[in-house]
C-alpha cells in the first residue's frame, strides 16, 4: 500500500495550490469557506471554495446555511496538475486490492483512510495559515450515508466552537426533514 505520509504530503500540496488559485481568482475577502469533497467510494478528491457571491446566487435555492454547510453547492474549484497526479495516486491505491469491488471491509477501511487523510490535510493547511478563523472548514462526502457523527467530529477538529455548533444545528435540522 502507498506510504501514508507521502500521500498526505501530495494531498497537502495539491490542495494548497488549488485553494490559493481559488483565492486569487475570487479575492480573499470574498471567501467564506474551504472544503475537500469526496464521494462514497473515496476515489474523488476535490478542493472547493465557497464565496459570498456564490452564496448570493444560491439564495433562491435555499438558506445561507444550506449553501455554507453543503459544499456540493459551492461555486469555485480549480483543477491543477498536482490534483491530477493526486487523483492518479488515489486511483492506484484503490486498485491495489485485487478484489476491491467485492471486499466491503477493505473498501470501508480504504474510504476511512482517505477521509482521515483529507481531514489531516485541512488541519495541516490550517496550521500553515491558509485559512482565517472566519472561514468555515469542511471535509464533505457527497451522495453518501457517512454518519453525521463523522461529519460532526471532522467539523469539531477544523472549526471554532461557534462555527462547529452552527454546523451541528444545521445538520440536525436537515436530518429531521
Amino acid at each position: 500500500m502507498h506510504d501514508e505520509e507521502e500521500l498526505l504530503e501530495s494531498m497537502i500540496n495539491a490542495t494548497e495550490e488549488s485553494f490559493l488559485l481559488c483565492i486569487e481568482k475570487s479575492g480573499k475577502e470574498n471567501v467564506l469557506g474551504f472544503s475537500i469533497c469526496s464521494d462514497d467510494s473515496g476515489v474523488t478528491f476535490s478542493p472547493r471554495v465557497a464565496t459570498k457571491s456564490g452564496m448570493a446566487n444560491f439564495k433562491e435555492c435555499g438558506t445561507a446555511d444550506d449553501f455554507l454547510y453543503d459544499p456540493d453547492n459551492w461555486d469555485i474549484e480549480e483543477n491543477t496538475s498536482k490534483l491530477d497526479e493526486l487523483h492518479s495516486s488515489i486511483n492506484a491505491l484503490y486498485e491495489e486490492c485485487e478484489d476491491y469491488d467485492n471486499d466491503d471491509n477493505w473498501h470501508a477501511e480504504y474510504r476511512n483512510r482517505v477521509y482521515q487523510l483529507a481531514v489531516r490535510t485541512m488541519e495541516k493547511l490550517k496550521k500553515k495559515g491558509i485559512f482565517s478563523s472566519d472561514h468555515y472548514l469542511n471535509v464533505w462526502v457527497s451522495d453518501s450515508e457517512v454518519p453525521s457523527k463523522k461529519a460532526t467530529s471532522w467539523s469539531k477538529r477544523l472549526n471554532t466552537p461557534e462555527t462547529h455548533l452552527s454546523f451541528v444545528e444545521w445538520l440536525d435540522s436537515r436530518e429531521e426533514n
